[in-house]
């Protein structure tokens, strides 16, 4: 198709003289829709990083230096025929300019391309498979800079660890298959259920966390309740039904997290000896049930 495009411009442009405007302009307009096509596309493509707006404005100056072709070409002197403008002085620096916008374009577009790439593995390193959530080491990567932010500013912030109860029942009773969907539900349950901003994870196994910027312990312990509440309600036919343990904690001004997440633990464990399907707050050393 571009070839035939190309071919019926230089049938009908074949018999004017090369170094007239009408010709240049012609023969140069194609190229700068073209480009400006792409770099309209790119803009047009969705997420707009840096870097895809410096390629839309490059493929935006490569049409304005199409375009700007013809009227150097009048101005300088390009010869009245293909011979004559091979040996121009024009030709040379139009066409190495050509070649030096291109090959940037080109360049920027692997970079674009690399950068995507290694997006999409730290996000696939950083992501768990199987629920969507964050995997262990992307949860630790998202909450250090969040935690670092809120103790600096003397913000209240509160883990919360969750443990579905006797998960291996469901795994033995109805098959691996029903076990990660139960999985996936739960962290769908998450999804709806904790507060706009909150980082949830996937731990491990049927353990799950959730962190917690600005929310004081009180308001941990009323968000750990409506999970519970709602897992305890679920009304899905094709899953068993289940129960989740839950253990909060908040950080101290002084602690590390790693800490915390040892105290909330040790409120998780307690929810577990106490029966299951509840709510245990740990208070520095102390743990308080809240019963569900």
């Amino acid at each position: 198709m571009a070839r035939r495009c190309s071919a019926a411009r230089r049938s009908a442009i074949g018999e004017w003289p090369q170094d007239s405007l009408a010709f240049n302009l012609v023969y140069q307009t194609p190229y700068a829709l073209a480009t400006a096509c792409c770099g309209w596309i790119i803009l047009l493509a969705g997420r707009r990083a840096a870097l895809e707006i410096a390629l839309a404005g490059l493929y935006g100056l490569i049409a304005a230096h199409f375009l700007a072709k013809p009227f150097f070409a009048t101005a300088f002197g390009v010869g009245r025929t293909p011979s004559e403008y091979v040996a121009s002085s024009y030709a040379i620096a139009s066409q190495s300019a050509t070649g030096v916008l291109l090959i940037a374009a080109g360049l920027l577009t692997l970079l674009i391309v690399a950068q995507e790439a290694i997006r999409e593995a730290r996000r696939a390193a950083e992501i768990d498979q199987l629920t969507g959530l964050l995997n262990r080491r992307g949860f630790d990567l998202a909450c250090a800079p969040r935690l670092a932010s809120a103790q600096a500013e003397r913000d209240p912030t509160t883990v919360v660890l969750l443990d579905l109860d006797h998960f291996k029942r469901v795994n033995d009773r109805f098959g691996h298959a029903v076990g990660d969907e139960v999985l996936q539900y739960f962290a769908a349950l998450l999804r709806l259920t904790t507060p706009e901003g909150a980082l949830a994870g996937r731990l491990g196994g049927e353990e799950f966390v959730i962190f917690l910027a600005g929310a004081p312990l009180a308001r941990g312990r009323r968000v750990a309740e409506m999970i519970r509440q709602a897992a305890a309600l679920h009304v899905t036919p094709r899953l068993p039904p289940i129960t989740v343990s839950i253990g909060v904690a908040e950080i101290a001004a002084d602690e590390s997290f790693s800490h915390a997440m040892r105290r909330a633990d040790e409120a998780l464990y307690r929810a577990k000896t106490l029966g299951r399907d509840r709510v245990c707050v740990a208070r520095g050393a102390r743990l308080k049930e809240i019963q569900g």
